[in-house]
């Protein structure tokens, strides 16, 4: 069990947190309510017992315990970093001095938190409780040898002209970006990275043998936005450029186009509801009438049974565009899978005739008695209304065709 000794209360200074600070603390209290400083410390989780003891500190400032475990806390916690550091110095890792970079950084953080806490308290208390020190020429230092090294292993892995290695490249020089942006020619290099790393797949559209294709139809299908199927390293095109290879063909292909004849049917059924008709006054088993408390006579809605004899007419006419994708590997030619989707469009109009009472027609029946016959559409402008849901149909394949993508 961890001990601590007492300090005299006098020698702590009230102390105030910037406003970036405080809500990332109490954020962190809220997730972890259970957690307390002492338990963090005992655990080896110096940062958090930092933490803790600091939100503990700004309710109460002369809070001994906890100003003693934020002490030990960080004199731990920069032990730990410091030994990692040297360490990493004497590494070969290509990554090492990013690392490195990384620690000072969490060293300064860690440090700009106890200070906030102490309000200047390194004035204030012993010199051996707080040890402050300028990290900025550490930063410096190890910011520009890992920007180095960075920018350095992009080279060499855009050297071997590979799309795979030309991904591994971009990411390293976005943490050049992100470090020191503009480094050399580092931005001109993360687009040629960005450009080298893309897999592109050919899409074609073209009918089945012997097909003819409505004009408004295949318009329609071509509104597809193949942008919206892009992701960061794969691009759908339909336009061929010169010297870029297509690494995936996608050939969508127009296999049948199935429209029905004109309907024209019939229906004869009868309809009933129970619908209002007029009032009475409510009566006793006697016969007698009903009152109320002041005497009046009690009024009772009458509702009946009526009925109507519908006959109905419709008007029917269906087109179905039935289509295929098939997914090929652009070097081989290996067919890597198959796909078929449709899409449809329906043409109902429906009009009639009734005989009875009106107010038992269903709301479907009362559409049809406003309705009258039209003229059936053409089998190309059926086949437009398919389109849409033809274009949404690819689509939702041509997305799920993009995993064996690589």
């Amino acid at each position: 069990m961890l001990r601590f000794s007492t300090l005299h209360t006098s020698v702590f200074a009230r102390f105030s947190f910037g406003a970036s600070v405080l809500p990332w603390l109490f954020l962190t209290l809220a997730l972890q309510s259970c957690m307390t400083a002492s338990k963090a410390f005992e655990q080896g989780r110096y940062d958090q017992a930092i933490q803790l003891a600091a939100a503990k500190l700004h309710k109460r400032p002369s809070d001994v315990k906890h100003m003693q475990i934020m002490a030990s806390a960080f004199r731990m916690a920069n032990e730990a970093d410091f030994s990692r550091i040297r360490q990493l110095e004497l590494s070969d890792s290509p990554t090492a001095w990013e690392n490195i970079h990384h620690l000072y950084r969490q060293l300064e953080s860690r440090q700009a938190i106890v200070k906030r806490a102490l309000d200047q308290g390194s004035r204030l208390l012993p010199s051996d409780q707080f040890t402050f020190r300028d990290y900025s020429a550490d930063l410096a230092d190890s910011k520009n040898r890992a920007v180095e090294d960075l920018y350095v292993a992009a080279q060499a892995l855009m050297a071997k002209a590979n799309r795979f290695d030309a991904r591994t490249a971009y990411d390293k020089l976005q943490r050049v970006q992100r470090l020191n942006p503009g480094y050399k020619d580092s931005e001109n290099l993360l687009r040629r990275a960005k450009a080298a790393g893309v897999t592109r797949i050919m899409v074609t559209l073209q009918p089945a043998e012997g097909l003819s294709v409505p004009v408004a139809f295949e318009e329609e299908v071509r509104r597809i936005d193949l942008n919206a199927l892009n992701t960061q390293w794969v691009e759908f095109t339909q336009v061929e450029i010169m010297n870029e290879p297509n690494h995936y063909f996608m050939e969508v292909r127009f296999d049948q186009f199935v429209v029905s004849p004109e309907q024209i049917r019939e229906r004869n059924y009868e309809e009933t509801a129970r619908v209002e008709d007029g009032w009475e006054y409510k009566k006793y088993a006697d016969g007698s009438i009903a009152r109320d408390t002041s005497g009046n006579r009690i009024k009772v809605t009458v509702f009946r049974e009526v009925k109507v004899r519908v006959r109905l007419y419709q008007q029917i006419k269906t087109a179905s565009a039935l289509g295929s994708i098939q997914m090929a590997d652009g070097s081989s030619g290996e067919i890597l899978a198959q796909r078929k989707f449709s899409g449809s469009a329906e043409f109902l109009n429906e009009w009639g005739s009734a005989r009875g009472d009106s107010r038992a027609l269903s709301k479907q029946s009362r559409r049809a008695m406003n309705g009258r016959r039209l003229a059936f559409p053409t089998d190309a402008a059926l086949l437009q209304q398919a389109a849409p849901q033809f274009r949404a149909q690819m689509f939702s394949q041509m997305q799920a065709l993009r995993s064996l993508a690589k």
